[in-house]
C-alpha cells in the first residue's frame, strides 16, 4: 500500500481508537465480573472455566468467516456485520438477570448464550478491524498506532470505571441488584451507539477495484506454509495457557481479598496505558524478533514467581508487571501477516490465524483444570514454559522476514 493511501486513511485510526475506548469503558463495567456471576449463582469453578471453552470456540469458529469476508467485501463491511451481532451480547445477558429470580439454571444458560454470541461477534470483526487498524497506519508507526488504538487510550478510563463496576457488583444485596443491571444495560446502549458511528465514520482500506483482483491463494499459501504454521504454533502456546489461566486468576486472589482483582484490574490498566505505547515504539524501533524476546522472556519469570507470594501488594505490583508485559505481542501478529501477505489475502490469512489460535485455546480452562489436581501454583508454571516454547518457534519462523523486508525496502528506494 502506498504512503499516500496510507495517510488519506489515517482517520480510520483515530475513529478506532475513540471507538476502542469506549467499548473497553462499557465493558468494565461489568463483563470483567462474569466469572463471578456464574460462581454466585452456584456454579462450581472448574464448570466456570469450562463454559469459557465455549466463548473461545465461538470467537474461533467464526474468525475465518470473518477474515473471508473481509476479503471479498471489504473491511468495514465485514467489521459492521461482526459487532452487530457482538452487541446483541450484553442484552441477551441482561435478560438473563430478569430470569434469575425465577431460575438461577435457566439465567445461567441465558447468561451463556448471550456471551457466546458476544464471543462470536467479536470472531467475525476482528480479522477485518486488525488488518484495517494496521493498512491506515503509517510504514513506520505501525506498531504505535495499533497499540494506542486498541490499548493504550482505551486503558485509561477503564482503570477507574472498573472500580466502578467493582462497586455496582458488590455493592448490592444480591448478584440480582439493580446496580449490576444498570451497568449492563449502559454497556448495550453504549455498545450500539458506538458501532453506528463506525458506519458514518469509517473508510474502507480494501476497494472494489481491489476485490476484482485475482489472487492465487494456494501458491501464496505454499510458498509461506513454514512461516504461517511457526508463528500459529507460537501464539497457539500463549493462547492456551492464557485462556486457561485469565479466568482461574480472580478465583484464585478472591481468598486473599474479595475486591482485590477489582484493583488489580484497575492498576493494570494504568500500566497498560504505559506499557503498550512503549511496547508499539519497540516493536516499530527494534522489530518484532527483539520485541517478543523482551515481552515473553520476562513475562515467563514473572508469572512463574506469582502463586509463591499472598501478600496483596505483591500480588498487585506482579500482575502491574504481568499486563505491562502481555502488551509486547499484541500487535506483532497483525504487523507480519501484513508484511509477508499481498493485500488480496491479508484478512484471510489473520482470520485463519485468529481461528486456528482461538480454537486451540478452547483446550486452556480444561488444561488449568487438570493443572489444578496437581497443584494451585501448576497452572502459572505451565503458563510461563509456553511461553519460552512459543518464543522459540517464533524467532524460527522470523528469522529471514526482517531481512526480506529490508531488502524490498531498498530495492523500492533504489
Amino acid at each position: 500500500m502506498e504512503e499516500a493511501e496510507r495517510v488519506n486513511l489515517g482517520r480510520n485510526v483515530t475513529v478506532m481508537t475513540i471507538g476502542n475506548t469506549a467499548i473497553v469503558s462499557l465493558n468494565s463495567l461489568w463483563i470483567m465480573f462474569m466469572p463471578f456471576f456464574f460462581t454466585d449463582i452456584g456454579i462450581h469453578p472448574v464448570t466456570v472455566l469450562m463454559f469459557y471453552t465455549f466463548f473461545a470456540a465461538a470467537s474461533a469458529a467464526t474468525s475465518f468467516f470473518g477474515g473471508r469476508l473481509a476479503d471479498r467485501i471489504g473491511r468495514k463491511p465485514a467489521l459492521l456485520f461482526g459487532y452487530t451481532i457482538y452487541s446483541t451480547g450484553p442484552l441477551v445477558i441482561l435478560i438473563s438477570l430478569w430470569f434469575a429470580s425465577q431460575s438461577l439454571t435457566t439465567a445461567a444458560l441465558i447468561a451463556v448464550m448471550g456471551y457466546t454470541g458476544m464471543m462470536a461477534g467479536r470472531g467475525i470483526a476482528r480479522p477485518a478491524a486488525s488488518i484495517l487498524l494496521v493498512e491506515s497506519s503509517q510504514k513506520k508507526k505501525k506498531g504505535r498506532s495499533y497499540m494506542i488504538a486498541t490499548r493504550v487510550i482505551p486503558s485509561i478510563p477503564a482503570a477507574v470505571l472498573v472500580l466502578v463496576g467493582s462497586e455496582l457488583y458488590f455493592s448490592g444485596d444480591s448478584l440480582l441488584s439493580s446496580q449490576f443491571s444498570f451497568a449492563v444495560l449502559v454497556g448495550f446502549v453504549g455498545l450500539v451507539a458506538v458501532f453506528s458511528s463506525y458506519g458514518f465514520l469509517l473508510r474502507e482500506s480494501h476497494e472494489t477495484k481491489d476485490l476484482q483482483q485475482e489472487v492465487k491463494s494456494p501458491s501464496v499459501w505454499r510458498s509461506e506454509a513454514w512461516f504461517f504454521l511457526l508463528v500459529v504454533a507460537a501464539f497457539l502456546l500463549d493462547a492456551i495457557s492464557s485462556s486457561g489461566l485469565s479466568p482461574y486468576v480472580p478465583l484464585s486472589v478472591r481468598p486473599i481479598d474479595e475486591k482485590l482483582y477489582g484493583y488489580m484490574i484497575s492498576i493494570s490498566t494504568l500500566v497498560i496505558a504505559l506499557a503498550a505505547l512503549g511496547a508499539g515504539e519497540i516493536v516499530d524501533r527494534l522489530g518484532t524478533k527483539a520485541a517478543l524476546t523482551i515481552g515473553w522472556g520476562l513475562l515467563a519469570f514473572t508469572i512463574g514467581i506469582f502463586p509463591l507470594f499472598r501478600d496483596p501488594l505483591v500480588i498487585l505490583l506482579l500482575y502491574a508487571i504481568w499486563a505491562g508485559l502481555d502488551m509486547m505481542d499484541i500487535s506483532i501478529p497483525p504487523i507480519v501477516i501484513e508484511e509477508k501477505f499481498p493485500k488480496e489475502v491479508r484478512a484471510t490469512v489473520m482470520g485463519t490465524f485468529s481461528t486456528v489460535v482461538n480454537l486451540g485455546s478452547i483446550v486452556g480452562p480444561a488444561l488449568v483444570s487438570l493443572a489444578l489436581l496437581y497443584g494451585e501454583a501448576i497452572p502459572f508454571f505451565m503458563k510461563a514454559a509456553m511461553n519460552l516454547i512459543g518464543l522459540f518457534l517464533f524467532l524460527l519462523a522470523t528469522r529471514t522476514l526482517e531481512n526480506k523486508t529490508q531488502e524490498t525496502e531498498e530495492k523500492e528506494e533504489g
